[in-house]
């Protein structure tokens, strides 16, 4: 997210056709912050107590699942990515559940 913020990497803009988006600016920065920003608080979270961690890394893995699902969705770029992604949030909200439960 960041790295698309600063424009250290710029896919396409003919991607963003379609979406209510006319830069990476904005969708890159809901990407670092809500969903960068919640895994990383989810992990500090985890260290400093694991039913706090539980419930954090479900939301984050959430977040991460929807976010991809959106993305599929308004960019018509099917990538093998999102679907490494997508599961990465479903396992985060799998394991989750067996420390939050």
């Amino acid at each position: 997210g960041l790295a698309m913020a600063t424009k250290l990497e710029e896919p396409p803009l003919d991607w963003l056709d379609g979406t209510p988006f006319r830069s990476y600016l904005i969708p890159s920065l809901l990407l670092a912050f809500v969903v960068g920003g919640s895994a990383t608080f989810a992990t500090v979270a985890m260290l400093l107590d694991g039913e706090a961690g539980g419930a954090g890394s479900a939301v984050a893995g959430g977040i991460m699942m929807g976010w991809i699902a959106v993305e599929f969705r308004m960019l018509d770029q099917p990538s093998w990515l999102q679907a490494l992604y997508f599961g990465a949030g479903l396992l985060m909200t799998v394991l989750a559940a067996v420390v939050w439960f």
